[in-house]
């Protein structure tokens, strides 16, 4: 193998590293997605139409919370109750 082929390698890995990192992120950003949709859905079938407010605060909120959110509307009996740390 010469220089050549070296430098031909070494771009092709680094190449094929951005390229996984970046489908990581996207990956991420997809199931977070997905995530916060399915909350959307289970608050809309328990409760019914959310105001803009409560949507806006259910479509933005970071991952852990929606997490914790969307367990509690299994139990929640009121909206609140899901967004009100016990």
């Amino acid at each position: 193998m010469n220089d050549d082929d070296d430098e031909n390698e070494d771009w092709h890995i680094a190449a094929m590293n951005e390229l996984q990192a970046l489908c990581d992120g996207w990956e991420a950003h997809i199931l977070a997605k997905g995530r916060k949709g399915m909350l959307l859905k289970l608050l809309t079938l328990k409760f019914g139409t959310l105001s803009v407010t409560d949507f806006e605060r259910a479509r933005t909120a970071p991952n852990d919370e929606v997490e914790r959110w969307a367990e509690r509307v299994l139990t929640a009996s009121t909206l609140e109750a899901v967004f009100t740390e016990s």
